[in-house]
């Protein structure tokens, strides 16, 4: 048995309050290996707040904007065009928080943004919507995203919580050439008022608090885990019980999905997400044999076995944990680039509390981090347990890492104004 240990609420919502807050200052970046440079690849105005950005080209970055919705093309000796704005949602996690361009980008121009949707920007909330968009006028005067067709709605609920908070918003393509994007729980499904996403029933559902998984015109496919469920809410997710997070990538290997979760005041979690996980919230924060209590679960100790049973869901621990919350965001695959060959086996996580990046190294069989020492109980306890992953510090308040068509890696500093890039010497 572990002893119980309390930690600041302060720092549980500290990831909450930096996406929230004006800029703070940041120190001078730094990477620990020498054989790479950290550079600006685009700072300034009119860049404001970057939260999550994807490729239409070879330095060619769609980014959007978290505090305006504004979607923007940025390219090297040109002014960033405005090429979307939206009316959104701003407090606390809402706003602009997704974008991700289809694969098929070449052929048919399609992007995909995910907006806290709002009468006027800075309003109340009305919903969360994914909309598709076509690119019209790329490499012109004026490009713009045309076209609209919202192909996901998580409306406003006249039943539940409609939080400011825990929003979510990453959305990534697979490579099955689905669309997956992560929804916080907008702190729904406490017990008193119980909800199937947060593993208090057995039959009503939150619509909220889970990664879904669906086709590139909006329709739920057919093989997903919950895709006959009686309530149609439930069909398009792919894994539930999920607290909050802005961090998804698929392992190119294997084709897995992973993603980060932020804890309450306990634990954040790297996860390795199969079809039908339940990531256990809100009974369940960090590996289960930790009995992590906190005000979501009453204070109660829970267990696997008293999640509800739901067809097609299976519970599991996360793949490693910060007993301290960090913050966690954004996690990237390293196998396909173009960095040193000694790193392409290894993963890359980021925090917005102490502003690192982690490095991981995968097995073998590539399902699984390698964990030697104080980590080998898949837990960073102390201080110097998480320093001893740090990569590079000072990085700034990073919510969005993507390896670009070049290889190298592309990092949003949403404090900054900021693309970074990591590349070789």
């Amino acid at each position: 048995m572990h002893a119980k240990r309390l930690i600041p609420t302060s720092v549980a919502y500290a990831l909450l309050l930096v996406l929230a807050a004006s800029d703070p200052v940041v120190g001078a970046p730094k990477v620990t290996d020498k054989r790479l440079v950290l550079e600006e690849f685009y700072s300034g105005s009119p860049l404001s707040r970057p939260i999550s950005f994807d490729f239409v080209g070879p330095e060619k970055i769609l980014v959007i904007e978290k505090s305006s919705g504004i979607v923007r093309l940025i390219e090297p000796g040109k002014a960033p065009a405005q090429v979307l704005d939206r009316p959104v949602a701003t407090e606390f996690n809402g706003g602009g928080l997704g974008l991700a361009v289809d694969p098929n980008f070449a052929k048919n121009k399609y992007v995909y943004v995910f907006h806290t949707i709002a009468k006027t920007d800075g309003g109340d909330f009305i919903e969360s919507q994914v909309a598709r968009y076509k690119m019209k006028g790329l490499g012109k005067k004026r490009p713009k995203l045309k076209k609209k067709k919202v192909i996901l709605r998580l409306p406003r609920s006249t039943s539940q919580v409609n939080s400011g908070h825990h929003h979510g918003g990453y959305i990534r393509f697979g490579p099955d050439g689905k669309l997956y994007g992560m929804i916080g729980d907008y702190d729904r499904g406490r017990s008193d008022n119980p909800r199937t996403e947060q593993n208090t029933s057995s039959t009503e559902a939150a619509n909220a608090g889970a990664i879904f998984r669906i086709n590139p015109d909006g329709t739920v496919p057919a093989d997903n885990p919950f895709s006959d469920h009686a309530v149609p809410e439930m069909r398009k997710w792919f894994v539930i019980g999920v607290r909050n997070g802005v961090g998804m990538d698929f392992q190119p290997s294997t084709g897995e999905l992973w993603f980060t979760e932020n804890g309450p005041n306990q634990f954040d979690e790297i996860n390795r997400g199969v079809a039908g996980m339940n990531s256990g919230w809100v009974m369940i924060m960090g590996p289960d044999s930790r009995d992590a209590e906190y005000d979501a679960n009453d204070r109660i100790a829970r267990d696997e076995a008293d999640l509800p049973a739901l067809d097609g869901a299976s519970y599991r621990d996360p793949i490693f944990s910060f007993l301290t919350p960090v913050g966690i965001t954004s996690i990237l695959f390293l196998e396909d680039s173009a960095l040193p060959e000694n790193l392409r086996g290894s993963v890359l996580v980021a925090d917005v509390v102490t502003r690192s990046l982690y490095l991981f190294k995968q097995t073998s069989a590539k399902d699984d981090f390698v964990l030697k020492g104080s980590h080998e109980d898949r837990v960073a306890d102390s201080e110097s347990s998480r320093k001893a992953l740090v990569w590079a510090s000072d990085i700034g308040t990073i919510v969005d890492i993507r390896l670009g068509p070049d290889g190298f890696v592309y990092l949003s500093d949403t404090s900054s104004k900021t693309i970074f890039r990591i590349r070789p010497r």
